[in-house]
């Protein structure tokens, strides 16, 4: 590594198509969904506020205080409407999250290892925390996140270059929009600015950063004023219920170590390997979200600390993951001339890398150890060529491991129980492959062959990698796969009958349960909704989200809809979902019995009186709308 910049050359186009093209292949544009539901209605509500005062998100409060994302959406929102001003900010984004991803590479290294970490980090998978797939690097729907990792990036990167003013402007900005992101990139940069030599700077730093700390505590000034609180019993039992990924105790092993081992591994083999100030960046990045991970250990499984809780220390693991897929890059740029058993070692870790969800940590750990030990060593281990074959055949061996995670995944995502999940066969086998690698080691390839492309002198052979590159353009434009779990879709045309007839029977202010679907109530008819998964997300910042959330998924379940299943894990939640009652005019009139709730729209027809009813053509399927109050009168004598 190095930390001399990376020079831009117009040769490079074709490298720049291929990444737009892998970023458009891995990060589809899908419209609002995951988080970006609950920023666009915290928008929302801003533009209309009558209108969701009653949604179970807001009720108790939210975290909108926390970030201006809010009141920018709301900006853009008022200006193009919400699907423009969404997709809009998905764009800037992406082109931000690249830009600053491509910035900070530059400060570290040149040339090929440059762009190969560039397309692996885009390629690769990128989940963290504590299930696959739930939170990932360069999300592909607009919030805060993005954002505040890009802001993150263009910090560390000032930090190498020296530039202090303009970390500590991109870092608060950072912090202005996703304090939780913004946290770890804050102590890996006071890390690696202690590292280099101003310790005692720092050192004053962290003590006025505690004495503020003391003065809001003892002031009672929020969020600080919960650092000496603990969540009681029952609120836990609900968070853990709910919100698992908060607690200590909602974390299982066999869902995050291993991945998270291999990410660790490469990133301190690269802090071993690496000279000067990218040595000590990536051991800060490493560190950082150790204390994060050990934080929330403390915090959440050792104690029940609210401010910790909320605080979610754990997220600076996005910084090692960051960091893993280029130290990955250079590592194999590097070293991979070096002989047979260095090449054996590079092999492991990339199979690692591939089987992070299983077996990779029991590879990486070694793998990496022994690295570090054969490149440093005077006295290097040598092997035979036979030797060198017959362990790489049997690494290749337990590598096929990775195959059965592939087709486990695509299993559990429903390729094999579409009886389950309104996907088709092939959306689900691509998604299965973006997921784990597959596509990533076919992009490289492609990448390699367009990168000696591009160095060589000739006219013909540009021409050749322009030509693939806009091919490979225009194919991820066209080839969009969506995630398994996007709701239900609509037609246009059924989307203006819903607010031609829905819209006029609902008052503003009224509670709408919209079947699977939060994003019809909110987006489409514009009103508070009765409860969902994501407006859960709440549930252990504010207690009454929590307890008023709990007891209204359990009078879901008496009509037997999806909703009511508050599981993050697929293979679990399927099964409680086969696990439901069939929907029945008994459980519409169970739900409608809350006098929290007014109207509800289900794509069935229960034989109670509807008051409306809608058909989508395009998807051939019904949606009715039934008024509470009608179906609680008719029940009473």
């Amino acid at each position: 590594m190095s930390a001399r910049p990376q020079p831009w050359e117009r040769r490079h186009l074709p490298l720049w198509l291929l990444l737009a093209a892998a970023w458009l292949l891995t990060r589809p544009w899908t419209g609002l969904w995951h988080d970006s539901r609950l920023y666009a209605v915290q928008a929302l509500r801003r533009l209309l506020p009558g209108n969701f005062q009653n949604d179970l998100y807001f009720l108790y409060g939210s975290q909108d205080a926390f970030t201006l994302f809010s009141p920018l959406f709301a900006a853009c929102i008022a200006v193009l409407g919400i699907p423009a001003a969404a997709l809009l900010l998905y764009v800037l984004g992406s082109l931000l999250w690249l830009a600053a991803a491509a910035y900070l590479l530059a400060r570290l290294l040149r040339g090929l290892p440059f762009w190969l970490g560039l397309f692996c980090l885009v390629l690769l998978p990128s989940d963290y925390g504590p299930l696959p797939g739930v939170f990932t690097l360069g999300e592909a729907f607009p919030t805060p996140r993005i954002f505040a990792e890009a802001l993150s990036m263009l910090a560390l990167a000032s930090l190498l270059r020296g530039a202090w003013l303009a970390a500590l402007a991109a870092l608060g900005l950072a912090f202005l929009l996703h304090p939780l992101m913004a946290a770890g990139a804050g102590l890996a940069g006071l890390l690696y600015l202690a590292a280099s030599g101003y310790a005692r700077r720092i050192a004053v730093a962290m003590a006025l950063g505690a004495a503020v700390l003391a003065a809001g505590v003892a002031g009672g000034v929020s969020p600080f004023d919960r650092l000496l609180l603990d969540m009681d019993s029952v609120w836990l039992a609900e968070v853990h219920r709910l919100v698992p990924q908060v607690v200590w105790g909602g974390w299982h092993a066999d869902q995050w170590l291993s991945r998270t081992v291999v990410a660790f591994s490469l990133v301190l083999a690269g802090a071993r390997l690496a000279p000067g100030r990218a040595a000590r960046l990536l051991a800060c990045l490493a560190l950082a979200a150790g204390m994060g991970l050990l934080a929330f250990w403390l915090g959440t499984g050792w104690r029940h600390n609210l401010l910790l809780i909320q605080a979610q220390p754990w997220r600076a693991l996005w910084l090692v993951q960051l960091a893993a897929a280029p130290c990955l890059a250079w590592l194999l740029a590097r070293y991979w001339q070096r002989g047979g058993v260095v090449r054996l070692l590079l092999l492991a870790l990339l199979i690692a890398t591939l089987t992070r969800n299983s077996i990779g940590a029991a590879l990486a750990v070694p793998a990496a150890a022994a690295l570090c030990w054969q490149v440093r060593s005077a006295t290097p281990l040598a092997l035979s060529a036979a030797t060198c074959r017959a362990l790489t055949a049997l690494l290749l061996a337990v590598g096929s491991v990775w195959l059965a995670e592939v087709l486990k995944l695509a299993t559990d995502a429903g390729a094999l129980a579409p009886q389950l999940i309104e996907r088709s066969a092939a959306d689900i086998w691509g998604w299965t492959l973006l997921r784990t690698g597959t596509l990533a080691l076919a992009g490289v390839a492609l990448f390699l062959l367009l990168w000696r492309w591009t160095a060589a002198a000739q006219r013909r052979p540009y021409l050749l990698a322009c030509g693939a590159a806009l091919a490979s353009l225009a194919v991820a434009v066209q080839w969009r796969i969506a995630p398994p779990d996007i709701a239900h879709p609509m037609s246009a045309q059924a989307r203006r009958d819903a607010q031609a007839r829905f819209g006029p029977l609902i008052p503003p202010q009224a509670v709408v349960y919209w079947e699977n679907d939060v994003r019809a109530s909110w987006f489409l008819l514009q009103r508070s909704s009765y409860v969902s998964a994501p407006q859960l997300a709440g549930a252990a910042f504010n207690r009454g989200t929590a307890m008023e959330g709990g007891r209204r998924l359990a009078r879901l379940r008496e009509l037997g809809v999806e909703d009511a299943v508050r599981e993050l894990d697929e293979t679990t939640a399927k099964l409680r979902m086969a696990e439901l009652p069939q929907p029945s005019q008994a459980g519409l009139a169970h739900v409608c019995g809350d006098p929290q709730l007014d109207f509800v729209v289900l794509a069935r027809d229960l034989g109670a009186a509807s008051v409306a009813r809608i058909h989508d053509r395009a998807f051939q399927r019904s949606y009715y709308l039934y008024d509470c109050a009608r179906l609680r009168g008719a029940a009473q004598p």
